[in-house]
């Protein structure tokens, strides 16, 4: 076999190797085959990290318009200054990551009926009543104060009581639904399919399942973007996955850019949100 085969030969034999690599380097998450089983969204990490780039700042562009195709073409030439393009979540990711665990599995203990309780006695002689606990549900910062801080009292998912039972307090596992807060704009939701979008962009409306899940818009890309730099802050995700980088900007520096295109135009008087979404999109494709 003469050496132009040989190359050959070994490039051939590298190249599933190679593909296995990148198979398992696309996998959002690496879990221990002993670990506690979650969906398998909880995977929501972009593949390049962000970088140098920023929103405002694109290769010899000085607005968003037509940054895609500049992105496009300095990300394909072989120059020395290259500039390296950020590999987001894929927009079908983000949806998978939204419906799994925002829509269902981060609300296991928010959608769960809890009590606080009274004790009396001590030793065999203990006893527990058991109030069902009303809140206000509609503000993610009153939920986390009232289960997760406990600021009035320890909770339990045992049922409510008329009087003192023998019965000893079971603590929930607690598990943080999907939010956002603005404290600057006196925002805090929790976050699922059935928010008004327009709590997040103030210039969207509808709800963000019908943004999310629906026909391809620029706003669809620009609130995926955004959901995905809020999932990959969670605690819930950074407990699991606190080693990956965080790739998505700022959630709010997200949205201040998108609030920033919807209120602008450019020369043909069309809104540079299809512009922000056109880059959003290039960001969320494959290289």
């Amino acid at each position: 076999m003469n050496q132009q085969n040989e190359a050959q030969q070994a490039q051939m034999d590298q190249q599933p190797e190679r593909s296995a690599q990148k198979a398992l380097s696309r996998r959002k998450f690496l879990l221990q085959a002993s670990a506690v089983s979650v969906p398998a969204v909880l995977s929501l990490q972009s593949g390049k990290a962000w970088g140098c780039v920023e929103l405002n700042c694109t290769p010899g562009e000085t607005s968003l318009s037509n940054s895609g195709s500049a992105v496009a073409s300095a990300t394909s030439e072989d120059k020395k200054n290259a500039y390296e393009r950020p590999q987001w979540s894929s927009l079908d990711e983000i949806k998978k990551a939204f419906y799994d665990d925002y829509d269902y599995w981060l609300l296991d203990t928010f959608n769960t009926a809890l009590c606080t309780y009274e004790e009396k006695g001590s030793g065999r002689n203990k006893r527990y009543k058991y109030t069902a606990l009303k809140f206000s549900k509609t503000k993610y910062n009153v939920w986390y104060k009232t289960v997760v801080q406990q600021a009035y009292g320890p909770v339990c998912v045992n049922k409510p009581t008329n009087d003192f039972v023998r019965e000893a307090p079971v603590a929930p596992s607690v598990r943080i639904p999907g939010f956002y807060e603005n404290a600057i704009e006196g925002v805090s939701i929790v976050l699922d399919k059935t928010s008004d979008a327009s709590k997040i962009v103030p210039e969207f409306s509808g709800k963000v399942g019908s943004i999310i899940y629906g026909p391809e818009t620029p706003q669809q890309y620009a609130l995926a973007a955004i959901i995905g730099s809020l999932w990959e802050r969670h605690p819930e995700y950074r407990k699991r996955f606190s080693a990956n980088p965080i790739c998505f900007p700022e959630p709010d520096v997200l949205i201040k850019a998108v609030s920033k295109a919807c209120n602008e135009v450019d020369h043909n008087g069309r809104s540079k949100i299809h512009d922000i979404g056109s880059l959003f999109k290039l960001y969320m494709s494959p290289l």
